[in-house]
């Protein structure tokens, strides 16, 4: 009887050396997740700052084509202007005539 308990013992014992390395396996399933995902987050926040920066860049970039878009227009319609008073002077009819 003496070998019967002895060996139900071995048993259990050996039932809670498994369950234990499954644990320990589970454990580090979880500790590669979570390092796994700690990394893709400073990855995310390194795109983030990438993105903010490059968002600035082309706010910038934005405002001033505006800018320089608005300036050409209205050199245009100067030029345009000044044509148009040139062309009108160049076909003014300079003699003075009385009716």
């Amino acid at each position: 009887m003496a070998n019967m308990g002895e060996g139900e013992e071995l048993e259990d014992w050996n039932a809670y050396v498994q369950g234990a390395d499954l644990l320990d396996m589970k454990l580090e399933d979880i500790m590669d997740t979570i390092n796994s995902v700690e990394s893709r987050l400073q990855i995310q926040t390194l795109l983030r700052a990438f993105e903010a920066r490059d968002r600035n860049l082309q706010e910038s970039n934005y405002e001033r084509v505006n800018l320089w878009s608005c300036t050409n227009l209205v050199v245009m319609v100067i030029v345009s202007g000044v044509q148009v008073y040139l062309l009108r002077s160049l076909f003014d009819d300079k003699r003075k005539t009385r009716t």
